[in-house]
């Protein structure tokens, strides 16, 4: 897994294409609006965001995770969140953490 952090627009799936070469099927762009719309999902018995994501990338290690950072304070403590669990303590996958100058 590698993970691509920044603000918005700031040509990080661009990078990712274009210069890493990485094919779009293995990008999961805009991870951080996938977690937060699954954190506010009122479903008690549905997995976490966490659990959900992770059995993903059991299956697709390969998997490039774009995500952005909001300056709104409910997205920051969520991008906060979003952030701590993706960033290179996954279990499964050592992960290469790019971030975009904001």
């Amino acid at each position: 897994m590698e993970l691509y952090i920044g603000g918005t627009a700031q040509g990080k799936k661009v990078y990712v294409t274009q210069v890493r070469g990485i094919a779009e099927a293995r990008i999961w762009d805009n991870f951080e609006e996938w977690f937060r719309e699954k954190l506010q999902e009122s479903a008690p018995k549905s997995p976490s965001p966490e659990a959900e994501s992770m059995a993903y990338l059991e299956k697709h290690p390969d998997t490039v995770i774009i995500c952005a950072f909001s300056r709104s304070k409910f997205s920051r403590r969520r991008s906060t969140n979003c952030g701590s669990f993706l960033s290179c303590a996954h279990p499964i996958a050592a992960c290469k953490s790019v971030a975009f100058k904001l």
